[in-house]
């Protein structure tokens, strides 16, 4: 799941640091940096909008508000073991339905770099990625957003 938002960031910071020849400076550190942070706080945005919406096809705005509530309160970690676990309260056929899409793909390992490189940023001494390897992860990583759609929907559309 491509995501404009992040697309159109990543491609003004690319033409940024092409245009001013600051690849390979501290400029492209502080920018990976801030992308890292940036990602992570829309991917988590798109995982709990899709939960949501999959919540929402109940038609019982109970249940809609219930579990928008609940994933305000409760999920906070956005690696894909932390999605798995929320998939989980769903049903455990859930969890191991995604799992079983993403154990040991290069896109849960690019996913989970963006994460924890994100985490050493903010709550470490900061990642040393550069912009063209965040690039690279973002590539594949995306894909674990389509991956969790797929899953939490696939009942739906086999009724």
């Amino acid at each position: 799941m491509k995501i404009s938002k992040i697309d159109d960031v990543l491609e003004t910071c690319n033409n940024h640091l092409e245009e001013n020849y600051a690849k390979g400076t501290e400029i492209e550190v502080f920018i990976t940096r801030y992308l890292l942070i940036y990602i992570c706080a829309v991917f988590e945005n798109e995982i709990k909008e899709i939960i949501v919406k999959r919540a929402s096809k109940v038609n019982d705005p109970f249940i809609h508000s219930y579990v928008e509530s609940s994933l305000r309160a409760t999920f906070r970690q956005i690696s894909t073991s932390g999605i798995a676990g929320t998939l989980n309260y769903f049903g455990k056929e859930y969890k191991e339905k995604f799992n079983d899409k993403i154990n040991g793909t290069k896109m849960q390992n690019d996913y989970n770099s963006i994460v924890n490189d994100r985490h050493f940023t903010a709550h470490d001494s900061g990642s040393n990625l550069t912009f063209n390897d965040l690039m690279g992860y973002y590539e594949e990583g995306h894909k674990i957003l389509d991956i969790l759609y797929d899953v939490i929907n696939e009942d739906l559309e086999q009724d």
